[in-house]
């Protein structure tokens, strides 16, 4: 009788533990969540491109933009640039800002904005320590104050 009392109250107490467990782990999930932690693992690039639109980083980030120029005389070009921004809509901002002070008689369309990350490809390349320099320097709003554009298909 006494073992049964006990083998009962043990196994009621592996019950709480679990619940507290789980509880304990809901807790961070949340925390997570709510801090915007990215698990890379999990999602697809269309899914964590999407994640890193809606978060306001708090230092720079390197934004790949992908746009199309319409100039007056009716000429079409696909073009590429790389903007160093805290946010998604901060990188679109500056692409509309240099483009106004360049005074570029062209329509912005198709516009295409997603972070480079250490998974991230550009032109289908992974990206090598070698290549990541290049990204840095070549970057807007860099020392000459140039936007490098790159013509791309």
């Amino acid at each position: 009788m006494i073992n049964v009392e006990l083998k009962q109250a043990r196994i009621l107490r592996a019950k709480e533990l679990r619940k507290k467990n789980q509880l304990s782990y809901n807790k961070y999930q949340k925390f997570y969540r709510r801090e915007g932690y990215i698990n890379k693992k999990n999602l697809s690039e269309k899914q964590l491109q999407e994640k890193f639109r809606k978060i306001e980083f708090g230092y720079s980030q390197y934004w790949l933009v992908e746009y199309s120029e319409i100039k007056d005389s009716g000429k079409y070009n696909k073009l590429k640039c790389i903007i160093i921004a805290r946010s998604y809509s901060f990188a679109e901002v500056i692409l509309r800002r240099k483009l106004e002070e360049d005074k570029v008689n062209s329509k912005l369309t198709n516009l295409k904005i997603s972070m480079i990350h250490k998974n991230s490809k550009l032109n289908g390349q992974r990206l090598s320590v070698s290549l990541w320099q290049d990204v840095r320097q070549c970057a807007f709003p860099n020392k000459l104050n140039i936007l490098f554009k790159y013509h791309g298909s």
